[in-house]
Formats: C-alpha cells, structure tokens, sequence
C-alpha cells in the first residue's frame, strides 16, 4: 500500500508545480521531490523557512550531504533540487 509523501512548504510546493508545468519527467519529479522533502526536514530541524534559506544555508545543506557520503552525481542533484 503506498501512502502519499508529506506535503512540502508552499514555497517548494510551488517550485514542484513549476517543474511538473515544465514538462519534467515522472523520475525527474520524484526525485527532487525526495531532494526537497530531505531538504525541507533539513530547514525545519535549524529553524529556517524556506523563503528564508540564503546562500549561506545552501551551503550548510551542502556540508550536510558531505556527512552523508552521497555519490558526487546525487549530491549534485539535491543541490540541484535545493538551488531552484
């Protein structure tokens, strides 16, 4: 039984209409939907909304997937994700 994922913030909820009115593919979306729900928990656990992450907390985000020894290319793309 597959239950529905946790909606995101409005603001990254929007940026995901965006991308799915962009014609981006099914895994695209399900991906960086995946990215942006890692990185709204992220946001939420420093006390930060997202309209309010800078480039500052980007790249606290980014030393945090460096913790967690992702791959270079899956690293790339949450930042991907977390840049848009």
């Amino acid at each position: 039984m597959q239950t529905t994922p946790p909606a995101l913030r409005p603001p990254l909820d929007a940026y995901m209409a965006w991308m799915r009115g962009r014609g981006m593919s099914p895994a695209t979306l399900r991906a960086y939907a995946a990215d942006l729900r890692q990185l709204d928990r992220w946001l939420a656990a420093a006390g930060i909304g997202p309209a309010e992450a800078d480039d500052l907390t980007l790249r606290r985000f980014a030393a945090h997937l460096g913790t967690l020894r992702y791959a270079p290319a899956t690293a790339a793309r949450k930042l991907s994700a977390a840049r848009g």
